[in-house]
């Protein structure tokens, strides 16, 4: 395509679209124009060639009234003449030298914000990321940011009266790109007796269709620490409070023509709290002994057609060591998202109960309910059709991974599952991965998922890989809901097939990762509702399983908690050993506590720990080499990072070249 050909592409889009693509290529050019100030962070620099008398403020006045606010320019550097090459241009490498030469004295304070909505963004934006200054032209995934704090975001823009849909921090990722999209929300949204049947979700009918043997036992578990010495009622109030405010928290599943069904019970059917007196054991290993005695009882007992798949448990340690309390959720009803919604609630409900205040948790969002039909209504529209092509051509036949064992059985049980925890530290990590996603205006899952391509087809010598992606689903855009403070099981499963590029170059495997990621088609929920909610014909045209599974959690514990309330999960007894897996590895990565920590789960019938460790190892080399690859390397652009012109990469190199 030629350059008037792509302006003429430019001009042809709405005036908003116009705008949004202008703001995108301005701020894909302030690299080689900005100055770093104190922070660490990159504002936009002006040059003026002009006398001594020049009033700096006053331009900025005029540009104010002429340009966007994201184009005005932070700070403006006054310089005699301007550097200029042999061919007549400037030399913008001098120019730069020329400012470090001005201002290395100088620190730069500038503000450039001024509208309402951007300022209350930046307020939410920085509690979120639990740091600051955050400016408007910050790119979300670039300083940290990650889909499950997105909803963070959007909760907390819903509190403060602004309407953010699901996918906009993924579309827009600057609080300067976002404000021009946020709404004033309208009005609140009534959702307090939501009850009866409920659709099953993909996720959920995944679930079932390979969780045969133990179906009622597949739970995650948080142990809450720093509750100190507060009397265990309040407790066990606070428990109640949660499962009658969330219904998703009533669910109960059972069978009818042996078909798996869901309903919302109106009120709590059994005893959700559990109070347990150990103050008699004074042994502290007889103590722990019994606690998992407990807590295993306490889950096989439970019976999916009653309910109550959200519980607590108290524990009375006496002297021996502190009381214990634990929530304990079936999976079927919680993920990330929801843990988060039950960590502010909880933190908010243990404030306002010790000090004898009702409790009064955040607005309701919309329901588990309208989420399950309006899926189903998805799956009568031509447009999910559109996308059966492209998920089969992710459910390609690969051969098996190398294994230490010989199975002749795919389904691997529970009981035979190892795990190997790796953690990686590197120092200012998030400095570090923001600088490495400037490169590529990657974020950090296309860096992990091309260290772990890199690292798995190495190990079965092979060009590709089919790789089993879970994906925050409350993001799948084209869904007319809010459900950023709704509590349930939301996430999209969908395989994903990764290729070699012809060439070695780190920089063209990873800009194709990244481009990969971002065709998949509405984050991926497209794939569960052709598969799980479209009759048998749809079912079948997607066979098999990837042999490994990533799921990419986001950071932890990273939003500002003013109690001293910690929510840590815990891995053991909280599953069935007879539980099914049809997968030999899954991988969780997370960052806590500034580190990286990469969760290895294997069955020892296939793999031994020497192996799972080897490639772990591999795993964190390749990570590192991507590191140093992208620090060294000058950045690049693809198209999805302008997908409102529709471009090619040649396209796009192209036009980037005529604004240089």
């Amino acid at each position: 395509m030629r350059p008037t050909e792509i302006k003429d592409r430019i001009d042809g889009l709405s005036d908003k679209a116009k705008k949004l693509f202008l703001l995108k290529i301005d701020q894909a050019l302030q690299s080689s124009e900005t100055e770093v100030i104190a922070s660490g962070r990159q504002h936009l620099v002006a040059y003026v060639e002009g006398s001594d008398n020049f009033e700096s403020e006053a331009l900025k006045k005029h540009l104010k009234m002429s340009l966007p606010e994201y184009m005005v320019p932070s700070s403006i550097i006054l310089v005699e003449e301007f550097p200029k090459l042999p061919n007549g241009k400037i030399d913008r490498n001098k120019l730069n030298s020329l400012n470090v030469i001005q201002r290395k004295n100088k620190t730069i304070i500038s503000k450039s914000s001024t509208s309402e909505t951007e300022q209350a963004l930046i307020k939410i934006w920085e509690e979120v990321l639990g740091f600051s200054p955050i400016d408007v032209n910050d790119n979300f995934f670039e300083i940290g940011g990650d889909s499950i704090l997105s909803i963070q975001i959007i909760a907390r823009a819903r509190k403060a009266g602004i309407m953010l849909e699901a996918n906009q921090i993924f579309d827009h990722q600057s609080i300067s790109e976002l404000s021009l999209f946020t709404k004033k929300l309208a009005s609140k949204v009534s959702q307090t007796d939501t009850k009866g049947t409920v659709l099953l979700t993909p996720i959920q009918q995944r679930f079932f269709s390979i969780n045969v043997s133990a179906p009622n036992y597949w739970n995650q578990i948080v142990q809450v620490y720093g509750l100190g010495d507060i009397q265990y009622h309040f407790v066990k109030n606070i428990v109640h409070e949660l499962v009658d405010y969330h219904e998703g928290l009533r669910l109960c599943f059972y069978k009818i023509d042996n078909q798996w069904k869901s309903k919302i019970v109106e009120t709590i059917q059994k005893e959700v709290f559990h109070y347990i007196d150990l103050s008699n054991i004074i042994s502290f290993d007889n103590q722990n002994n019994n606690i998992s005695e407990k807590l295993i009882s306490i889950q096989k007992n439970v019976d999916l057609s009653n309910g109550n798949l959200f519980q607590g448990v108290y524990f009375n340690c006496g002297e021996t060591q502190e009381n214990k309390f634990m929530m304990i959720a079936h999976h079927l009803v919680i993920d990330m998202v929801s843990w988060n919604i039950i960590f502010d609630d909880f933190i908010q409900a243990f404030s306002q109960d010790k000090t004898d205040e009702e409790i009064n948790f955040k607005e309701k969002t919309d329901s588990i309910k309208q989420w399950g039909e309006i899926l189903y209504s998805k799956t009568q529209s031509t447009d999910l059709n559109k996308e059966i092509e492209f998920w089969q051509e992710q459910c390609i036949e690969t051969e098996h991974f190398p294994s230490d064992f010989k199975v002749e059985n795919s389904i691997y049980r529970e009981s035979t599952i190892g795990i190997y925890q790796s953690i990686i530290h590197r120092e200012n990590l998030r400095d570090l991965l923001k600088n490495v996603n400037e490169t590529y205006n990657t974020r950090t899952e296309d860096l992990l998922i091309t260290a772990l391509f890199t690292t798995i087809t190495d190990w079965t010598n092979s060009s590709n890989l089919v790789l089993g992606l879970e994906h925050n689903g409350r993001h799948s855009t084209n869904l007319d809901i809010d459900i950023s403070n709704t509590v349930g099981w939301f996430t999209s499963f969908f395989p994903i097939l990764f290729e070699k590029e012809k060439s070695n170059d780190k920089g063209n495997l990873v800009s194709s990762i990244k481009e990969k990621l971002r065709s998949v088609p509405n984050n991926g929920i497209g794939f569960g509702l052709l598969k799980y909610m479209s009759g048998e014909d749809c079912f079948n045209l997607f066979d098999g399983e990837p042999q490994i599974i990533f799921n990419y959690l986001g950071v932890q514990n990273n939003a500002i908690n003013n109690s001293n309330l910690i929510f840590e999960q815990l891995s053991n007894y909280s599953r069935d050993p007879h539980s099914e897996r049809t997968y030999g590895i899954e991988i969780n990565a997370f960052i806590k506590n500034d580190k990286i920590q990469v969760n290895w789960s294997y069955t020892n019938t296939l793999y031994k720990e020497s192996t799972i460790k080897i490639l772990s190892q591999n795993f964190e080399n390749n990570l590192q080499a991507l590191y140093d690859y992208c620090l060294n390397k000058e950045g690049n652009y693809t198209p999805s990072d302008f997908p409102e012109a529709d471009l090619s990469q040649d396209d796009l190199d192209n036009l980037m070249q005529q604004f240089e």
